[in-house]
């Protein structure tokens, strides 16, 4: 389904690659050298790593993250993600080379089925969900297959302006530094604009790129007015630690209020929105009336609430038994809250999940279009919910708990 850290440490993506571009003839003295397991990438949308073939998820492996196959049982592979971690997938989600996107567009705009239309866009929305072209290209996909609420919350998404950007769930920078995600690309690191496989993007091609150091950015914090900041540097390198997502954050320097952190950023003119200070919500009042009217589902529920348009956003988790100690069960609801009226936004949902949640933290006006955005943040993303629950923005996800 998220400032930025590039997170090399915790990837180690360059030991993998590195490992399969290994010439054994020139490795002197070693006379019993072996090969290089192969290189596979991942080719569905979401992927489940496995604890043996067909056995229960311990992981989430996103498109186009490289995995090393160590072993084949039937219709598995056991591989290796960039982060070390070892397990079972399904091999026909594997393939010989990382998926541009590109030709997951041309195969969704080609597609003379609707479902084959859907899952092609959704790989490519999977690749890139800010693109313009494959968002128009997955609202018309949804449409094909008749599921016009999907299709109308992914129309929602192509309003959002190009502009504005979420910071990510990590920002600042222990050093101060923001780190602003900024850009995402499907090329392999090697080939990324400036000539570094990881690390800082060269001036001159920072400048190119349209974030030349010295730019003034614009900045929003949880609360209170934007505030100015100055580019210090282009980063190029891998978001998500089990190295499937690639891109850029750019780097700044900007003194935002004390316990504050940064939730979006700007290279243009902010909206007026962004000039005044965040709206406030009585969150205790608001978990008083929602806990009042939860049924017995929710016997012992956990609540995060946040400003929203007209009131408030609120969260409700419930914890489930689970039959694996590494996995949390959750059955969880959102409500809007508008006044004294509880509003449920959909019935409540249930899923297993290895990571931890996002909940609603902060709500803004980060458009400019008059309404409240809610933004809900966790350590691996952040994302922006309007009143209806669509999700018009999100940052890449950082982890995926492999």
């Amino acid at each position: 389904m998220v400032s930025w850290l590039v997170v090399l440490a915790a990837c180690n993506l360059d030991s993998l690659l590195d490992d399969v571009d290994v010439d054994p003839a020139s490795a002197a003295g070693d006379v019993t050298q072996q090969s290089a397991p192969p290189m596979r990438y991942v080719t569905a949308s979401l992927l489940n790593l496995r604890d043996a073939p067909g056995g229960t998820q311990s992981g989430t492996l996103s498109i186009n993250t490289p995995l090393q196959v160590l072993d084949a049982r039937g219709d598995f592979s056991q591989v290796r993600v960039a982060n070390g971690a070892v397990g079972w997938v399904a091999t026909e989600f594997l393939a010989e080379t990382a998926l541009s996107l590109d030709r997951a567009l041309t195969e969704a705009k080609e597609a003379t089925e609707p479902a084959a239309q859907l899952a092609w866009a959704q790989r490519a929305a999977a690749i890139d969900v800010r693109n313009k072209d494959v968002l128009s290209t997955l609202a018309s996909a949804y449409r094909a297959v008749g599921d016009l609420s999907v299709a109308e919350r992914v129309e929602r998404q192509l309003q959002w302006p190009d502009d504005i950007l979420l910071a990510g769930p990590r920002s600042p920078a222990e050093d101060g530094t923001l780190r602003l995600e900024w850009k995402l690309h499907d090329a392999a690191p090697a080939k990324v604009v400036g000539g570094t496989r990881f690390g800082t993007v060269e001036p001159d091609a920072a400048a190119a790129m349209g974030v030349p150091v010295g730019r003034t950015v614009w900045v929003l914090p949880t609360r209170g007015p934007a505030v100015q900041g100055v580019i210090t540097e282009v980063h190029s390198g891998v978001f998500n630690e089990c190295g499937g997502t690639f891109g850029y954050t750019v780097g700044a320097k900007a003194e935002l209020p004390e316990g504050q952190r940064a939730i979006a950023w700007t290279l243009s003119e902010p909206p007026a929105s962004w000039h005044t200070d965040a709206p406030t919500v009585d969150r205790r009042r608001v978990a008083d009336l929602v806990k009042a009217q939860l049924d017995d589902r929710f016997p012992d529920p956990v609540l995060s609430v946040a400003p929203g348009e007209g009131g408030a956003r609120v969260q409700v988790i419930q914890t489930l038994p689970s039959d694996h100690a590494d996995v949390t069960r959750l059955r969880i609801a959102k409500l809007r809250v508008v006044g004294d009226q509880v509003v449920p936004l959909g019935e409540p949902q249930e899923f297993e999940t290895m990571m931890e949640l996002e909940t609603p933290t902060v709500g803004r006006d980060i458009d400019g279009d008059g309404r409240i955005e809610t933004l809900f943040d966790g350590p691996c993303q952040a994302i922006l919910e309007d009143a209806d629950g669509s999700f018009p923005v999100q940052t890449a996800v950082l982890c995926c708990g492999c």
